[in-house]
């Protein structure tokens, strides 16, 4: 971009995603003409004549084509020291298919933490990353209460001994394992779960 923030020159991919199929010329157009009227004075406030040495992430704007269709972007701005008047290097990375699996795992989370049977989602090493309401119900422990600690911890200490190393080669097969757990609540009580 120059000095009034126009556009100087964009490469093939640049032209694009902001071209879809149609043809046109970028070169001189404004660049905040290709941004969004929701994001556009925000986004070019961030990246106006960034300081020599300065990079600016903008990490959510919004495009829009020439054809007319909005995509999700992110913007990375910084000074460039070529040529005798100062200038932006701005590259734009497309984040639509990005946006769109965050909301499908936003509305699966969702799903899942509505659902009445107990979910935890453990790592391969055990410790819980995830648990939904239910289990909390279930259980008595809280999410807060369960991330990052081993899932032995609902165990009961009646569980068979060798449940532990079965979990473990299951998950080391990437089988799934079916079976029934006793587990321990907070206040001690016992109960029986099905997987």
């Amino acid at each position: 971009l120059d000095p009034e923030q126009n556009v100087v020159y964009t490469n093939l991919e640049a032209e694009r995603l902001i071209h879809e199929q149609q043809g046109g010329e970028l070169i001189g157009r404004p660049f905040a003409s290709l941004l969004h009227p929701d994001c556009r004075e925000s986004v070019m406030e961030h990246i106006c004549q960034p300081a020599p040495g300065q990079v600016v992430n903008i990490d959510q704007a919004l495009l829009l084509t020439t054809g007319g269709t909005l995509r999700d972007i992110s913007i990375t701005a910084s000074a460039s020291g070529l040529g005798a008047q100062p200038q932006s290097i701005v590259l734009i990375r497309d984040i639509s298919e990005e946006q769109r699996a965050l909301a499908w795992q936003r509305r699966l989370a969702m799903a899942v933490d509505q659902v009445k049977e107990a979910v935890l989602i453990a790592a391969a090493d055990g410790t819980i990353e995830y648990v939904n309401m239910a289990l909390g119900e279930m259980t008595g422990f809280s999410r807060g209460e369960c991330a990052g600690q081993p899932a032995s911890m609902l165990w009961a200490k009646e569980q068979d001994a060798h449940f532990e190393q079965k979990m473990t080669d299951v998950v080391e097969l990437g089988e799934v394992w079916r079976g029934r757990i006793v587990n321990q609540r907070k206040n001690g009580s016992l109960f029986v779960a099905a997987a």
